[in-house]
């Protein structure tokens, strides 16, 4: 697959399923010195989860290095593998994430880490995104999101897509980490950072897509285009009379009268 593939196949995802921004390519960099030429690197230390909502508002390729980005947020640099947990940190977060310091403690650990060295982070529009990324991250409503889910289970209906949360490490972790470390399609809350700090909308879920699987995804999604599970909705109007006569027009509730 190449670049101008990938840009064509982020614009036509974004018309078929009318997703309010457009798919994010999620660029993990060896050496920050890799940024292709098109990204705007930040000098300005901001939380990752606002740099994935200025990509997605915007319409901007964006990245983040090491230097600026560490020590912002902790789920995101365990998420980076760009720090370790501050000493003392599970009791930090008990009665904020759990009642007790031992669930906190199971929580943090359960947590995955890209252990790798990445010294530096791109996001950017699928349809204008420079360079092959690492990770295709969808915001989208739930009507959205069983697209996705049709479109799996039509190349691979005996895998089944579940939700496995915690609740905490969206952009970071649950589109992001998980999806890479363990190469599957992985549906994600979106969590109280990216509603903050990155303007996630009330109804938006988060899917991540490992690179690999995009194309596969993606034909999916276009082969369901042509049976009912499509977009929009082929809603059943057989059976209603049309028009609509006057006295179900003139009809009112409790409410109205």
């Amino acid at each position: 697959m190449t670049v101008e593939e990938l840009n064509k196949i982020g614009a036509e995802m974004n018309r078929i399923l009318r997703l309010r921004t457009s798919p994010l390519g999620i660029s993990l960099f060896k050496r920050k010195e890799d940024i292709p030429r098109g990204y705007d690197v930040l000098d300005i230390r901001i939380p990752f989860c606002s740099v994935v909502g200025l990509s997605r508002y915007y319409e901007l390729p964006i990245a983040i290095t090491r230097e600026v980005g560490k020590g912002l947020c902790v789920g995101a640099d365990m998420s980076f593998g760009w720090g370790e947990l501050p000493e003392g940190f599970a009791q930090t977060v008990t009665g904020l994430f759990t009642e007790k310091s031992e669930g906190a403690e199971k929580l943090l650990s359960q947590m995955m880490s890209l252990e790798n060295g990445y010294e530096a982070v791109g996001v950017a529009p699928l349809e204008m995104i420079p360079n092959i990324p690492s990770v295709v991250q969808i915001w989208c409503n739930s009507l959205q999101l069983s697209l996705f889910v049709y479109a799996k289970t039509w190349h691979h209906p005996g895998q089944r897509l579940s939700l496995s949360s915690n609740g905490h490490g969206g952009s970071c972790y649950e589109g992001l980490t998980v999806p890479f470390l363990e190469e599957r399609v992985n549906i994600g809350i979106v969590d109280m950072g990216d509603r903050k700090h990155g303007h996630a909308s009330d109804d938006e879920m988060l899917i991540g897509i490992p690179i690999s699987q995009l194309e596969i995804i993606y034909d999916g999604i276009l082969k369901n285009q042509k049976t009912r599970h499509r977009i929009p909705i082929l809603y059943d109007f057989e059976n209603a009379p049309m028009p609509v006569p006057q006295s179900v027009l003139s009809r009112k509730g409790p409410n109205y009268r």
